[in-house]
C-alpha cells in the first residue's frame, strides 16, 4: 500500500510507452503499475520505476 492505494507493478522487457522530458526527447517506459482504490476502481499508471512511499 502506497499513499493511501494498494499498487502492483511489473517490469516489461519492451518499452510499453514513453514520457517526453522538457528538452523533447523521450523516455522509455518498462514499467506499469496497477493503482486500486478502495472502492475497487483501478488505473494502469505507465513509469520508469516502482512508486516510492
Amino acid at each position: 500500500m502506497i499513499r493511501g492505494y494498494d499498487r502492483y507493478g511489473m517490469f516489461i522487457d519492451e518499452p510499453i510507452g514513453y514520457r517526453i522530458s522538457p528538452d523533447g526527447s523521450r523516455i522509455l517506459l518498462y514499467y506499469g503499475e496497477i493503482k486500486i482504490n478502495a472502492d475497487d476502481q483501478y488505473h494502469v499508471i505507465l513509469c520508469t520505476r516502482p512508486s516510492e512511499e
